[in-house]
């Protein structure tokens, strides 16, 4: 019989499977390791070809002790994946569309405008979701609790020792984020990004594992300075709702919460596409004191300046979009490139993963996504009604994470969030502590 995770908050599993698993989880997270790269990392040359966007990810060196790394992470990610390749087979046939997406994402490389970099990429985000679902098949809800604990607490430490120890590393140096923490990872986005959810799961820890719940606590105030001294402005929103989202969970335990949900949540839609078609005077007068435009991000423009860029038919890429390589516009001269300059913007990105999933994969990936998006937020919403668990509450709090933060990051490049929103897809399935073997049969 399955041994499950004990009161004292140990993991009785084979110890390479528990040490295979916390590597790759690490992995994923992409801290550390890319950022003592890009020392080494030649300056972007963006070529001039005429086109509105072009690749940049070929004209970049990337040093082979990082191709190497990625490289023999993903083969152990495939490893660990193929022990569990039943159940991760019965999740594939139970997220169809999901799957489709990524098969999508992989395809598209054929049509991108560099394909060995966009395959890469594609790649990670496949064996990412995939690993998403060994997660779901392999730990009980409580374990993974305590696993992704682990990996967030190495996180956050080794993110205070960049930023104190090594600032030229851990802290923005130049340009408009000077002084502002990235701790172990390339941006401060991704810092607050990540410190979020730690800080999820170290809440989420104290309220479970009686043994260390102070080491826990600490762990949840340190994540939280971490995201505070990152000064990204999406981050400390989040962060907030997280800290008051005790208040509001319960009402999804309501009868008739999901239908109630899913009427809140389209009002909340239209009152946004209200404000940004008619919008008011004295809402301009606001938005304008804050420096900001009816999203709050401050990046519409550069969205209208992509939007253009897809649709300008010198591009030829309406109907395909440019694929999962990084992608910038380079087209002197034309409006995009006005746009960025009478903005004084220094970044080349949509800033927004909607945006961003539109201008690579175009109608057919944005409506794969969107029916992917409604589905795990169904099961989210569906756990916190049904399961009384504490990883019921990880999945719902995740899922406004990866709304919000999408609106004002382009978190599909994050494979960290493929995988958490994998789990999320398959957590109706996912064993308690009680359970002693998958929730349905996968044969």
């Amino acid at each position: 019989m399955r041994q499950h995770i004990t009161k004292t908050g140990i993991i009785r599993k084979p110890l390479l499977i528990i040490i295979g698993t916390l590597f790759c989880l690490f992995y994923f997270s992409e801290a550390i390791f890319p950022l003592l790269a890009m020392s080494s990392i030649e300056t972007m040359d963006i070529s001039k070809t005429g086109a509105a966007i072009t690749s940049i990810s070929g004209n970049t060196t990337t040093p082979l002790w990082l191709k190497l790394y990625t490289d023999l992470f993903l083969a152990a990610s495939l490893l660990l994946i193929f022990f569990r390749i039943n159940e991760v087979i019965f999740f594939i046939k139970t997220n169809k569309i999901y799957v489709l997406l990524l098969v999508y994402i992989l395809f598209s490389s054929v049509w991108a405008l560099d394909f060995l970099a966009s395959l890469r990429e594609a790649i990670k985000i496949f064996v990412a979701s995939l690993f998403g679902f060994f997660l779901a098949a392999r730990f009980s809800g409580k374990e993974l609790l305590l696993l992704l604990s682990i990996t967030m607490a190495v996180i956050v430490i080794s993110s205070f020792v960049f930023a104190l120890g090594f600032p030229e590393y851990g802290v923005h140096s130049s340009g408009e984020h000077l002084g502002e923490w990235r701790g172990a990872f390339m941006h401060k986005n991704s810092l607050a990004v990540v410190m979020n959810i730690a800080f999820i799961t170290f809440a989420l820890s104290t309220m479970h594992f009686k043994k260390f719940r102070w080491i826990y606590a600490g762990f949840a105030v340190l994540a939280a300075i971490l995201v505070l001294l990152s000064q990204s402005g999406t981050g400390i929103v989040i962060l907030s709702l997280i800290i008051i989202s005790p208040l509001f969970l319960p009402f999804f335990r309501l009868p008739g919460a999901l239908a109630v949900s899913c009427i809140l949540t389209l009002i909340c839609l239209g009152s946004l596409i209200f404000v940004l078609v008619e919008g008011t005077t004295l809402m301009d007068m606001l938005l304008k004191a804050l420096g900001k435009d009816p999203t709050l991000t401050g990046r519409t423009d550069i969205w209208e300046g992509f939007l253009y860029s897809l649709s300008d038919y010198r591009s030829g890429r309406v109907f395909e979009g440019y694929g999962a390589q990084t992608i910038a516009i380079t087209d002197q001269g034309n409006l995009v490139t006005q746009i960025f300059e009478d903005k004084n913007f220094s970044s080349y990105d949509p800033n927004n993963a909607y945006m961003s999933i539109l201008l690579k994969f175009v109608l057919i990936g944005s409506l794969l996504l969107a029916l992917t998006l409604f589905k795990a937020a169904y099961s989210a919403i569906n756990q916190l009604h049904t399961d009384t668990s504490v990883m019921s509450r990880w999945y719902i709090q995740f899922m406004m994470l990866l709304f919000i933060n999408s609106i004002t990051e382009a978190t599909d490049k994050f494979p960290i969030l493929w995988m958490f929103l994998a789990l999320t897809l398959a957590s109706p399935y996912i064993r308690d502590e009680d359970t002693p073997a998958f929730k349905q049969s996968y044969a």
